[in-house]
């Protein structure tokens, strides 16, 4: 995933934020900026104000998305099939107590795991010349993305 985000400040990881914010309309909807850090892996030279745009790996980001959310979903059946086969004589509360339980601990578990397999980082990609990144009017239609790559041209 490729996105345009305006750097806010440069030291050891670059702070940038969405360019939701950069639209007129922005101060009226009450739409806030979003801050988040990237890395400049490539070590280009960035300034308060550039806008660049930063690369998000969507393959690590599906995988961890798939280990957060379904991970718990698929311990909940699993614990609760191998409670009815090694307790057996139980009642449903019990085997749903023991199927919820492994639901529950899926969460850290997910969460320790995408922590193994390392943090999705965006990284910084390119920096791009302020004059093309906005139109005239100060953002692209659907103000999100940048001019040049507005899905929404009419």
């Amino acid at each position: 995933m490729v996105r345009v985000v305006v750097v806010e400040s440069v030291d050891e990881r670059v702070l940038v934020s969405d360019m939701k914010g950069v639209g007129r309309g922005a101060g009226f909807w009450g739409v806030k900026r979003r801050s988040f850090s990237v890395t400049n892996t490539k070590g280009l030279k960035l300034e308060r104000g550039d806008f660049v745009e930063i690369f998000l790996p969507t393959g690590r980001t599906v995988l961890q998305s798939m280990i957060v959310f379904l991970l718990p979903l698929i311990l909940f059946p699993v614990a609760y099939g191998l409670a009815v086969v090694f307790v057996p004589g139980n009642g449903d509360g019990v085997l749903f107590l023991v199927g919820f339980g492994a639901l529950l601990l899926g969460f850290p578990l997910g969460d320790f795991l995408c922590r193994i397999v390392g943090a999705v980082a965006p990284n910084v990609s390119k920096v791009l010349i302020s004059e093309n990144v906005l139109k005239s009017d100060g953002s692209s239609k659907c103000g999100v993305c940048a001019d040049f790559d507005c899905r929404m041209r009419g």
